[in-house]
Order: C-alpha cells, then sequence, then structure tokens
C-alpha cells in the first residue's frame, strides 16, 4: 500500500476507532500489573489438585467433550 492510503485508512472512522482501541488495550497492559488472580481463578486452580467425580462444574464428560 501506498503512504497515501494509509493515511486514508488512519484518518477514517474506523481507523481513528481502532486507534484508540489498540491505544487503550496498550494502556491497561501497561498498568494493570497490581492485581492479581481472580478468586474463581483461584478456586479453578485448587479444584484442578483435587479432581473429583462429585463436582459439579466440572463433570467427568467434560474432558472428552472439549
Amino acid at each position: 500500500m501506498t503512504h497515501r492510503r494509509w493515511r486514508e485508512i488512519l484518518l477514517s472512522d474506523l481507523g481513528i476507532f481502532i486507534l484508540l482501541a489498540l491505544s487503550r488495550v496498550i494502556l491497561h497492559a501497561l498498568t494493570n500489573n497490581q492485581y492479581g488472580f481472580h478468586r474463581d481463578e483461584l478456586a479453578t486452580l485448587d479444584d484442578a489438585h483435587y479432581l473429583a467425580w462429585g463436582y459439579v462444574a466440572y463433570p467427568p464428560l467434560t474432558p472428552f467433550i472439549g
């Protein structure tokens, strides 16, 4: 693509929206290191250490289907 074509894309409404979204994602990724795991994630990790047939959230057939 030529330089002119890139400029048209970046100055269009969609281009501006994509640049704003990308800058927000980058800002979020750079400043979001203060949070750890969510408690649901920790519960899932703990459940993985003690597998049992009786878990309602993880039935025995789930690994074979997924």
